[in-house]
């Protein structure tokens, strides 16, 4: 085992000879590298090299950033994104300059033996291209799939795409070249490329896309949404068994509603299509198992009670639910706003928001999320680089960027401002706890929560503590909100930009992660 310096810096090139290569690509090579360096103490190596042409194009650091992100959760979350992923550990530099990244090999288990015609048989990376063809094809290359397999392979993909999108990691470039699957009785995906995708908004290299898996025209590249309609074009052609079918009628036979899952997925209209997680009820129907509720992108990523409207001071309707994809024909919804009778949640005395009775506490807390990371078992000999700012979205976090779990609940934080201000209601309701004070699957508190903020944009937020107070977990946060008037907070209801200083109480869980159970405390001044 080789010295670590840490993931903040680069790796030497010439330490990591020998070098065979193992792959080529329009950006560059990947070789494999020595077996005495290992990520993680245990995971053998691979380094991706950049060609030249494409180094003045490519953002360093938006690349560290991405080395820097899986030791920034927690110890449960960074080993799943590890073991879907061969995500960036460090780069790599030669004469000063970074050249590339050390990555983990892909798994034995998702290589593919191919039969030899005339020769060897030869191991493969087992890619999602193979599985969209005819029979023929799959039993020439030994491939035996059926369709339960199938539904279950597009079910473990919606639920990483899932967790990916509540840890702001989009994929854009999805498409069979970059997705590999393992069968047998529980079959799974892992992602190759991953710094082709996309992490907090931004991108190491500009976006492009497969021939064939694009986007409709004018459509922005690299969102929740695109990764949205990809799955419906994998889970058509899966079913197919075309590498460009577009018909989601192939899908009516294994079940109707998977098929016009797939024709919203596929709508041109990118706020009318379902997420990746509103599709497991269906799929896991159609498998034969029991259909549990989908899990939302609030997997990982909850949120809390923010914005200005009456629903942060209190005053105003309770969280709505997050509809479940029954409800709603899609998973995102578009502004609009809803004048229903606002069902007050909370009091206010004295500028200090008092939580009411309801839900138990002890059943929404399961203790608090897991710890440490990944350890990067790789040498280097230069200084760490110094880091920037940690902010996610418009959340800054750096006061507890050294907690086990800050990141995480700035990440949900962070996804729950964004969903106010895209008025993605969905997302919003589903960061909180239905234990709590906000119950999202009360018809009248998703009303009541959509028209207290309908008007709210919030901004400058930073997570100031994150702390542990008898078994309960606490998030102080600040941050800025502006609104109509008539929506400000109780004192003033007319105020349109308010500062907000918040403590929310917080519940956490394997299956959703952080999410808000209920406020412990709120004051609020002019700006």
């Amino acid at each position: 085992m080789l010295t670590d310096d840490g993931p903040g810096s680069c790796f030497d090139r010439g330490k990591l000879e020998p070098l065979t290569e193992i792959g080529k690509g329009g950006q560059g090579r990947v070789w494999s590298v020595n077996d005495t360096i290992r990520i993680n103490r245990q995971w053998p190596v691979a380094y991706k090299e950049y060609d030249a042409a494409v180094l003045p194009g490519l953002d360093v650091d938006q690349l560290r950033r991405m080395v820097e992100f899986v030791p920034s959760l927690s110890a449960e979350t960074g080993r799943w994104l590890c073991e879907q992923t061969a995500w960036p550990a460090r780069t790599v530099c030669e004469a000063g300059r970074v050249r590339g990244f050390l990555m983990r090999r892909i798994p034995p288990d998702f290589t593919h033996q191919l039969p030899g015609v005339k020769g060897p048989s030869q191991v493969k990376p087992a890619s999602f291209q193979f599985l969209l063809n005819d029979a023929s094809y799959l039993a020439r290359v030994s491939i035996a799939i059926d369709d339960r397999q199938r539904l279950m392979l597009l079910a473990a993909l919606a639920e990483t795409l899932d967790r990916f999108h509540a840890l702001t990691i989009v994929v854009g470039d999805l498409s069979p070249n970059n997705l590999l699957f393992q069968l047998g009785a529980e079959p799974r995906c892992f992602f190759i490329d991953c710094d082709a995708m996309r992490l907090d908004g931004r991108s190491v290299l500009t976006q492009t896309e497969t021939p064939d898996w694009e986007v409709p025209a004018g459509e922005e590249l690299a969102t929740v949404r695109s990764d949205a309609y990809k799955f419906g074009l994998v889970a058509v052609r899966l079913f197919a068994g075309d590498q460009v079918a577009r018909d989601p009628d192939v899908l009516a036979a294994v079940l109707p509603e998977l098929a016009g899952l797939a024709r919203r997925s596929l709508s041109r209209d990118p706020w009318s299509r379902p997420r990746p997680a509103q599709w497991l009820p269906a799929l896991r129907a159609a498998e034969g198992r029991p259909v549990a509720a989908a899990p939302t992108a609030a997997n990982a990523v909850p949120a809390a009670v923010p914005g200005g409207g009456r629903a942060a001071a209190g005053a105003g309707p309770a969280p709505p639910p997050a509809s479940s994809p029954q409800a709603t024909p899609s998973g995102w919804v578009r502004p609009w706003a809803v004048t229903l009778t606002v069902l007050v949640l909370l009091m206010i005395c004295g500028g200090v928001v008092i939580a009411g009775s309801g839900g138990s506490d002890d059943a929404a807390e399961s203790g608090a999320g897991p710890q440490t990371v990944y350890d990067n078992g790789v040498d280097q000999a230069t200084p760490a680089l110094p880091r920037a700012t940690p902010t996610v979205g418009i959340v800054r976090y750096d006061r507890v960027a050294d907690h086990p779990h800050g990141r995480d609940i700035a990440v949900m934080l962070a996804r729950w401002f964004e969903a106010i201000n895209g008025r993605d209601w969905d997302t919003a309701l589903a960061s909180y706890d239905p234990a709590g004070v906000v119950d999202p699957t009360d018809p009248e508190h998703r009303a009541g929560y959509i028209d207290a903020l309908t008007t709210t944009t919030d901004s400058d937020a930073t997570l100031r503590a994150v702390s542990r107070s008898g078994g309960r977990t606490l998030a102080k946060l600040t941050f800025v909100s502006r609104q109509a008037a008539g929506y400000g907070p109780k004192r003033d209801p007319d105020e349109t930009c308010t500062r907000w200083q918040l403590t929310l109480r917080l519940s956490y869980s394997d299956t959703y992660g952080y999410r808000i159970l209920r406020p412990q405390a709120a004051k609020s001044s002019p700006c």
